[in-house]
């Protein structure tokens, strides 16, 4: 009899509890509804600028594709012709091998360093790591168009390079490299190297970070040398971080295309003393991560930029190595500081130098007076105030459309994300270069070129594709039941967003404001297209220093000195905050 008792006893209990739990499932999927045509409010105003400045003229671009056309007569229909054209020219045909070069110099050599910068640098607690680790990210928060001219003046005929290869007896491999068909594009992968391993080397130290200290415990116990840990525990670790470095600096080098002062020098006739003409003079690859298309930071697994004192790694736990291996860490780590240091020496170098060509002298005859001339001849009191004033109005206004739309997508839902988020990611894989003749004409017929509005306008719209994606990765980490609780307690999403999502990602929006800054500060092409006059930016104010016959190299370099030292300030002030955010905000998912 105990056995019917249970069996009579039992389901009704089990009914009851079931009415209480379907009624909050009910309820539940009724706020998942709601919720997700209240995020598509959210996101609106994002996609509605991003639609406006980026999708808008890409649709342009590809109707353009189809006519023969100058921009300023009538258009013809062309059909396919342009695309056949392009196909069937033997010089277009061979940049595709040219972008395969470019991609082992941008992806696969700087992979190859940040792996080694980060096993070097987190293996053991070393005095002076963040030093080393603070060198290696610097070129990425370098101005573009100081990278230019620090390269530039490199590769020159008598630049730095080849006075080394002619002190050491090498007079044969001094060469015009920007002008040398063989040697251009290798010179060129190299700036991408040099700009791009630093980043590769942030996103692996953040994967380091979430790989389990039980895993390198076991490797050790089995006898498993440096080595051997590295290619057995941290490199499989790694396959999310690899897969997201491997995707944006290989995007990185089918973007290089970024003509900077070059566009100035054509202008001038400031040529390559090649009778050839130097195929790639003045290129220069844009840093990893900057808002231009598809260098922005990736999504993966990281943990907040603390040292978890557990971490065989980052913590007290930490390998326990031989005086030799520590040596020999220095040594290779110093070796490639050196590389990073010297290109930003030789400019430094040129900028205190009094003669106009940039050679190097002695300490005794640095020319200090070369900042206060470059200061005046270029105005820069005028170009760093509009600067200024652009930057700060895109940093406002892009975490404002961040916000919005990364809580949209990673907490509240949206009303056919399925289909908007791929859209919005689609903007991190177009080149400017890819839209800038639509999105020109439109502006005009706006009223809005040669206005700060507009290019602070094109500036949000161009930034919401990275900005949205950096938000939604931090969101998405927070605890979901969190906001769930909260939801079913009467909370709105306005606030949940103001006094939950907002404070507990605080570390991701302060690396998103000092991102946003460095890349619209940093900006060249967008001012150089769209501004001129008195609207003109501290980047394009350099322009001056290059006459049609003669470039005043050492008041170029004090110049660009200058325009890069807000940026290099706020990132040495800030570079704790900014790594740990960078650390933080990687991939989640």
């Amino acid at each position: 009899m105990p056995a019917s008792v249970d069996t009579v006893t039992g389901p009704p209990a089990a009914t009851g509890d079931a009415r209480p739990a379907s009624a909050t499932a009910v309820r539940r999927r009724s706020l998942r509804r709601r919720r997700r045509w209240i995020g598509l409010a959210f996101a609106a105003l994002p996609l509605a600028i991003y639609a406006l400045v980026v999708l808008v003229p890409l649709g342009q671009s590809v109707q353009y594709s189809f006519y023969k056309w100058d921009g300023v007569s009538a258009p013809s229909w062309a059909g396919f012709d342009n695309y056949r054209s392009f196909l069937t020219d033997p010089v277009l045909r061979s940049t595709f091998g040219h972008v395969l070069v470019l991609i082992g110099f941008f992806a696969l050599l700087p992979i190859v360093l940040g792996l080694l910068s980060a096993a070097l640098l987190t293996r053991t607690k070393q005095p002076g790591m963040a030093v080393y680790r603070w060198i290696f990210f610097l070129p990425q928060v370098m101005t573009t168009v100081v990278i230019a001219l620090v390269f530039k003046r490199i590769y020159s005929p008598d630049g730095p390079l080849n006075q080394a290869l002619r002190a050491v007896g090498l007079d044969s491999l001094a060469r015009t490299w920007l002008g040398d068909f063989t040697w251009a594009l290798p010179a060129l992968g190299l700036v991408g190297t040099w700009v791009t391993f630093g980043f590769c080397m942030v996103l692996f130290i953040s994967g380091t970070s979430a790989i389990s200290p039980e895993l390198y415990e076991a490797a050790r116990m089995d006898g498993a040398g440096p080595f051997r840990e590295f290619f057995a525990v941290t490199l499989p670790g790694l396959r999310g971080q690899l897969a997201v470095a491997l995707t944006l600096t290989i995007t990185a080098a089918l973007r290089t295309f970024d003509p900077r002062l070059d566009h100035d020098a054509r202008r001038s006739g400031n040529v390559d003393p090649d009778p050839r003409g130097g195929p790639l003079q003045g290129r220069v690859p844009e840093p990893a991560g900057r808002p231009r298309g598809g260098d922005r930071c990736g999504d993966g697994a990281a943990v907040p930029g603390h040292r978890d004192r557990h971490h065989p790694h980052l913590g007290e736990g930490l390998t326990v190595v031989s005086k030799t291996e520590r040596i020999v860490n220095y040594v290779v780590l110093t070796i490639m500081a050196a590389l990073v240091l010297v290109p930003v020496g030789t400019f430094v170098a040129a900028a205190v130098s009094p003669d106009r060509s940039g050679k190097p002298v002695g300490v005794g005859d640095f020319q200090w007076g070369n900042f206060a001339t470059a200061w005046r001849d270029a105005d820069f009191a005028r170009a760093m105030t509009v600067s200024i004033i652009i930057a700060v109005c895109v940093v406002a206004g892009q975490v404002l459309l961040a916000l919005l739309g990364g809580y949209a997508f990673g907490v509240l839902g949206v009303v056919g994300d399925k289909v908007l988020f791929p859209i919005v990611l689609l903007g991190m894989m177009i080149s400017l270069e890819a839209i800038i003749v639509p999105l020109y004409y439109q502006f005009r017929t706006f009223g809005l070129t040669n206005t700060l509005p507009g290019i602070i306008l094109i500036h949000l719209g161009m930034g919401v594709p990275f900005g949205v994606f950096w938000m939604r990765a931090a969101f998405r980490a927070l605890p979901r039941s969190a906001f769930e609780s909260a939801e079913l307690d009467g909370a709105g999403a306005l606030r949940m967003l103001r006094s939950m999502a907002a404070p507990m990602a605080r570390p991701a929006i302060y690396t998103l404001i000092l991102l946003s800054f460095m890349w619209t500060w940093n900006d060249y092409f967008l001012s150089l297209v769209f501004l001129h006059g008195s609207n003109q930016t501290a980047t394009v104010a350099l322009g001056v220093f290059q006459g049609r016959y003669v470039t005043q190299i050492n008041l170029m370099a004090a110049g660009g000195l200058i325009v890069a030292a807000p940026v290099l300030i706020l990132y040495i002030a800030f570079q704790r905050k900014f790594i740990s955010g960078m650390l933080a905000g990687a991939i989640k998912e």
